[in-house]
């Protein structure tokens, strides 16, 4: 990192996206992704999803231009952010560091929490997690078709907010610094400048040229096409119909009520509880609505079941689901089937399932993908042995990935490769 990039430049945190402001993060580059934008994280703090007492307290990293007198400071003066949440556990954010936190307070007994976080609250999916103001860069997502000079001050500003993020885990006493699900070339750049890199195991879905549910299943071996048809034609049988809803669609009465009450079910079958507030779907409704969907599953008028995805042009991330009750097959038509339908029907090329349930995704055609984070350990002992961790753990994960790509395909096709995302 160049000298001058940092004397060009200076640090503040920012403890709520209004804080930051709606005019400067739309003029920062985060991908298509809606899960960035500036309404969903403004609901998640009008609803009381994330703040203080839910243990996801914004602590937005901003880079801005250094010297500028405070009362000029404007949107256009913010450069790079690096969206962070300080946190007080480790609830939520699927890259689980329970083993981190016990060692850590056994061998330095000392706290674990609170540390940094870089990642969209209750989602795990891939996405970038470093900004840049639009107008001086592309995103970090394509550094492959950015110029020299694109790519050496993207990666300088990325450096930049790294050294910044270490410096207040030191400042302020947090204990590590953790950044999950990341594009494979921001991993990269983190772990040349010392981030131990972990990966997460999830199961994503393919568009390999279908236009139609009916191609998708003459891709797949004859027991399979047999299976998925069976499934769909027993639920048919029992009357189930489903429906497939998005934007104007979103706001039939009654839905999110029901909804939510699903939603809701399904942590309490795991004993857990819903991490977002009835309150935070009916805020992003109405700005989301074009970038959701709902699917419905209804027999004899009634909602049986219930699937809430969210999507762009390319990527469609399947998040939430619940039902009445357990009926067989119910979640794979609700969750998988439906889904791909709807990304065949708008041409989107990818779906995130997320991680488990390998054994009913697999043979359903989705894929075993390998997604990076990177973490920092403010104690360098520690630290070292952390990364020492992260590479057995990798050694243990390739054992798994192996057992997923034998049981992808029928014995008698070749291995599936394993995506490197």
């Amino acid at each position: 990192m160049s000298g001058k990039l940092v004397s060009q430049y200076e640090t503040r945190v920012c403890r709520s996206i209004a804080e930051v402001g709606r005019s400067a993060w739309d003029k920062l580059d985060k991908g298509n992704t809606p899960f960035w934008r500036y309404d969903f994280l403004e609901a998640l703090e009008k609803s009381n999803s994330v703040g203080i007492e839910s243990g996801w307290q914004a602590h937005f990293l901003i880079l801005e231009e250094k010297n500028e007198p405070e009362k000029n400071k404007s949107a256009t003066s913010i450069k790079a952010v690096l969206p962070l949440w300080q946190k007080s556990h480790s609830m939520g954010e699927y890259v689980f560091d329970h083993i981190f936190a016990e060692a850590y307070q056994r061998s330095l007994v000392s706290p674990y929490y609170p540390k940094l976080l870089a990642a969209i609250p209750f989602t795990p999916v891939r996405a970038s997690k470093f900004f840049v103001e639009a107008s001086s860069a592309q995103s970090l997502q394509n550094l492959a078709t950015s110029t020299s000079l694109d790519i050496s001050r993207q990666q300088q500003l990325q450096g930049q907010l790294l050294e910044s993020a270490r410096e207040l885990c030191y400042a302020e006493n947090f204990s590590s610094l953790h950044l999950n699900f990341l594009p494979e070339a921001q991993a990269l750049l983190a772990e040349q400048q010392g981030f131990a890199r972990r990966h997460s195991l999830q199961f994503h879905w393919h568009n390999r040229g279908w236009n139609s549910f009916d191609e998708f299943l003459a891709s797949l071996s004859r027991s399979r096409r047999k299976m998925i048809k069976k499934e769909r034609a027993m639920l048919q049988a029992q009357g189930f119909r489903f429906r497939r809803l998005s934007g104007a669609q979103l706001f039939e009465e009654g839905l999110w009520d029901r909804f939510y009450q699903f939603y809701c079910s399904t942590y309490a079958r795991k004993w857990g509880y819903p991490y977002l507030t009835r309150e935070f779907f009916s805020i992003i409704q109405t700005p989301l609505a074009d970038s959701m969907l709902l699917v419905v599953g209804e027999m004899g008028g009634e909602i049986c079941s219930v699937a809430l995805s969210f999507f762009d042009d390319e990527v469609l991330c399947g998040r939430h689901w619940g039902a009445s009750e357990y009926v067989p097959y119910l979640h794979f038509e609700t969750c998988y089937y439906q889904s791909i339908i709807f990304a065949l029907e708008r041409g989107i090329k990818l779906i995130e399932a997320g991680s488990q349930g390998a054994e009913h995704k697999l043979p359903r055609g989705f894929e075993p993908t390998l997604l990076p984070s990177v973490h920092f350990f403010s104690e360098p002992n520690f630290a070292r042995a952390a990364s020492e961790w992260c590479l057995q753990e990798r050694r243990a994960l390739e054992s798994q990935l192996e057992q997923c790509a034998l049981f992808a395909k029928p014995p008698r096709a070749p291995r599936l490769p394993v995506r490197m995302l």
